[in-house]
């Protein structure tokens, strides 16, 4: 169908509600379980990622 939106375009248009609620609430918790540079702003985990290889080389 040419005039219909691709799905990809369609889910851009329109997220359904339910789906994003839900990560958000779980989130938190799941994000800091998986890594603890998630709670700081990128430059800090970037930093924090520069210096750690810089260590391991000394």
């Amino acid at each position: 169908p040419a005039g219909e939106p691709t799905p990809t375009l369609a889910a851009a248009r329109d997220p359904a509600p339910p789906q994003p609620a839900a990560p958000t609430r779980r989130t938190p918790g799941a994000s800091l379980r998986r890594s603890p540079e998630a709670a700081e702003p990128p430059e800090t985990a970037l930093l924090l990622r520069v210096r750690s290889a810089l260590e391991a080389r000394l």
